[in-house]
């Protein structure tokens, strides 16, 4: 007994030394960052003082240029699609009663009847529940893993045919940049964003401290406030440690992964914790100006709450309201202290802005071009770094929306030529105005309002209101065609179209894009017009549209058929919406019977809706939102069961586009020199098997003999996508990341205090009936399940709060789609 106590005793010291060195390596780690950030102050203090004359002003250069980047390029492969007509009974369907004995699945008459008519029909997903298993990796591939039954061929069954979907295809794609993008913005983009903010902030304050002109101090005031707010945000995410479990302190490595996902939920579901709580930051004196500025916009950021007046930018912008709810960690940065920071961080830079039409908010953005222009990071130029950063994100969502440093050096290099300039100038009114005048005249304004603007939104006034507001920001959120296009056809308070008569909506919906991008699909136009003309709609919004819509949407289709092909390829953004113009596009004479009736084409609307929901969620941070205002054991049997005949969806110019999107993915980042190695196997694994489904398309749509071989490497693909959506080495995934559950808001309705989000659910099951050269078959597959709702305008939704009511309130789930509700037999 007195043994026991003994170890029991020592244990426990054990335990009180490991926690207290744990807290000391905190502390020291705190410690080290704050006489970092004094050493670089105190550094550049010292070599303001090293010359034989201290200047009182700045002398900066402004010779930041855009660098130019090549365009995506796909193969045209030309296939003539020579499916001859057919008709199917139910009765010729080689592998239905395998179905029905194997799995015990009880057809309906209804389900029966739309294979012989439209060739397929949707079921719900009875095979996913709540992927709480640490064995589990995709609602996607876990569902195809059941379908295709045993890998070993000698147990493969009639049933295990699958029908590879064009949906699983670019949910793979959507999960491959996700998480390489997370995981470049984990690893690379959050410590480049501290470290650019830890200088800037360090010279505006050294600035601010010595500053002689009171403009120059007044400017240097608000920028010290403006770098502290994110610096002290991304200082949280950083030092922020999780408790380091080992595997060895487990009784076995399923107990461990499984504290691991309980502690990475933990994390995910947990705010991210940041405060001022003194008028110091890492020792430094912030006075109380600088701190009370920060600390109001740390604590309206800290609870994501709605509209409110900006403590930095609404005394000089009085018609600007902040929308703080913006500031809540959503999409895949939920997922750890450093992902949130960095989304809080990059929201506070993409949307807080310097307008042109304040002379003290303009010499903001100019001494913020002047630093990025000047400063160093270390060895390395802050130019370099911000552009590196700025241009990657580029190539994944396109050109920023708003004025950047780039466009601000342009017109500074014009005013003074090849000379230095002093920011002296930045004081002197007749410069200012100069600059003023030529940045408003030569410089484009914005295509979209994302701001939650207290003006009058008159509808036949849009250009003049976008003018109005032109504005830099220090790392803007970029230009999309599909935020573009809601926003031209929604309308906050304001007044009526002088030739229709009518407003706009204030709330839109996802199939507008899609009108515009594929205006020759009457499926999109059928259900659009009757979204418009929903008089529950028209009662809630208090407004009729429909003229000023279809006014609106002609010009919009003839704006967009004028872009040349190349604008579709331009970056990964288009490229993706490039892939649903495929999809949306129609199929006549030659295809499978099934492709060519309006059935399909409600399913296609769902797989582009479905696509577009993870396309906003993966680009949600970047993108601008528009605002009104295995196998068995044992021995093998001796014979052979025969091959297993599945289908790939055969959509070849959609096989092309996604193939290119996913090629041009990888080099871009490669030669970027940002590309995660680790995710290199992923794309090599996605490339490769989506050139396959284009193989295996080719051979079906010229209705060619498939190969034994190549139909057992479709049964069995399955076994290589799984490759794409396993976690990387030493990492595990969690219950979220397994769930194809997602949400993302696209756009807000200040008016009505309203969130639209587009959403996905677990996939629908889809059963495909096909006859061709290689026999008539039952084959089975996924395809999405979309949500579009509205919600009030408060605290934004994340993937944890919609995947509670997919998994486990599904009583409190909203209606999906029509067009889906429509396929479900």
């Amino acid at each position: 007994m007195q043994k026991n106590q003994k170890i029991i005793l020592n244990i426990l010291i054990i335990v009180f030394i490991a926690v207290l060195a744990f807290l000391a390596f905190v502390y020291w780690n705190q410690q080290k960052e704050k006489q970092n950030i004094l050493t670089m102050a105190q550094e550049q203090k010292d070599t303001e003082k090293d010359g034989v004359e201290i200047q009182e002003y700045n002398l900066w250069k402004f010779d930041l240029v855009r660098p130019a980047f090549a365009q995506i390029k796909k193969d045209e492969n030309q296939v003539r699609p020579s499916v001859p007509f057919y008709e199917i009974s139910a009765d010729e369907l080689e592998n239905l009663q395998s179905f029905i004995k194997e799995e015990n699945i009880d057809f309906s008459e209804e389900q029966i009847r739309a294979l012989e008519g439209d060739g397929f029909f949707l079921a719900e997903n009875n095979i996913i529940n709540d992927q709480s298993s640490w064995g589990n990796k995709d609602d996607f591939v876990d569902a195809y893993n059941i379908f295709d039954g045993n890998s070993n061929q000698y147990y493969r069954q009639p049933n295990n045919a699958i029908f590879i979907t064009s949906d699983l295809a670019l949910h793979l794609y959507h999960i491959l940049i996700d998480r390489s993008f997370q995981r470049m913005e984990e690893t690379r983009f959050q410590p480049m964003l501290f470290a650019m903010t830890k200088v800037l902030f360090i010279d505006s304050i050294n600035k601010y401290n010595t500053a002689t002109d009171s403009r120059l101090k007044d400017s240097y005031k608000r920028l010290s406030a403006y770098y502290l707010v994110p610096l002290v945000v991304l200082d949280a995410g950083t030092n922020s440690a999780d408790v380091d479990l080992k595997p060895e302190d487990f009784e076995n490595f399923a107990e461990f992964l499984d504290a691991q996902d309980r502690q990475k939920i933990a994390a995910s579901g947990e705010k991210l914790i940041f405060s001022l709580p003194e008028k110091k930051y890492a020792d430094m004196d912030l006075g109380e100006d600088i701190y009370e500025l920060a600390k109001s916009e740390l604590e309206l950021i800290q609870a994501s709450k709605g509209m409110e007046k900006s403590s930095i930018f609404s005394p000089l912008r009085p018609d600007f309201i902040n929308d703080y709810s913006q500031f809540k960690p959503r999409s895949h940065y939920t997922k750890n202290d450093i992902l949130k920071s960095y989304f809080v961080a990059m929201m506070w830079y993409g949307r807080m802005g310097f307008t042109l039409s304040s002379p003290d908010l303009t010499r903001d953005a100019l001494l913020i071009t002047g630093q990025i222009n000047n400063l160093r990071v270390g060895d390395e130029k802050l130019s370099k770094m911000w552009s590196d950063m700025s241009e990657v994100i580029n190539f994944f969502v396109g050109e920023v929306d708003d004025l950047t440093a780039y466009e601000y050096s342009g017109v500074m290099k014009e005013i003074s030529g090849d000379s230095n300039v002093s920011e002296e100038e930045f004081t002197k009114n007749d410069f200012m105005e100069r600059f003023i005048a030529k940045a408003k005249s030569d410089l484009p304004a914005p295509r979209i309002v994302s701001e939650a603007l207290a003006v009058y939104d008159d509808g036949g006034q849009r250009d003049k209101l976008l003018a109005d507001i032109k504005q830099f920001r220090f790392m803007g959120q970029r230009f999309t065609p599909d935020a573009y296009i809601i926003n031209n056809l929604t309308q906050g308070v304001g007044a009526p179209d002088p030739e229709t008569g009518q407003l706009l909506p204030t709330m839109p919906t996802a199939l507008m894009p899609l009108h515009i991008i594929a205006p020759e699909n009457k499926a999109v136009k059928n259900y659009l017009d009757e979204w418009i003309n929903n008089p529950l709609r028209i009662e809630k919004q208090g407004r009729e549209s429909e003229k000023i819509i279809a006014k609106k949407t002609k010009k919009l289709i003839a704006e967009f058929a004028g872009y040349p092909a190349d604008a579709w390829s331009q970056n990964i953004y288009w490229s993706w919406l490039d892939c649903f113009r495929s999809l949306l596009s129609g199929y006549g004479a030659g295809y499978p019977v099934f492709m060519q009736n309006d059935s399909w084409m409600k399913k296609n609307i769902s797989t582009v809706l479905g696509s577009f929901t993870e396309l906003k969620h993966d680009t949600l941070l970047y993108a601008k939102q528009s605002y009104a205002e295995l196998g068995g054991g044992g021995d093998n049997p001796d014979k052979l069961p025969p091959v297993v005949k599945g289908y790939v969806e055969p959509d070849i110019d959609f096989w092309n586009k996604i193939i290119a999107l996913a090629e041009v993915t990888k080099n871009g980042l490669e030669k970027r020199d940002i590309f995660p190695q680790e995710f290199k196997y992923k794309y090599e694994s996605f490339i490769d098997s989506a050139k396959f489904f284009r193989e295996i398309t080719e051979k079906e749509l010229e209705n060619k003999k498939i190969s034994d071989e190549d139909f057992e490497k479709l049964r069995t693909i399955n076994i290589v996508l799984s490759r794409i959506v396993e976690p990387i080495n030493g990492q595990e995934l969690t219950q979220k990341e397994k769930r194809a559950g997602i949400i993302a808001d696209i756009h807000t309705d200040v008016v009505h205090q309203e969130i639209l989000y587009e959403a996905t659910g677990k996939p629908f099951i889809i059963y495909v009936a096909i006859q061709d050269v290689n026999g008539t078959r039952l084959t089975r597959g996924l395809v999405f399940n979309h949500y579009e709702f509205t919600d009030k305008l408060d605290e934004r939704l994340a993937d944890e709060d919609w995947q509670a009511l997919v998994y486990e309130k599904k009583d409190m789930m909203p209606v999906s789609d029509k067009w889906s509700q429509e396929l479900i037999k």
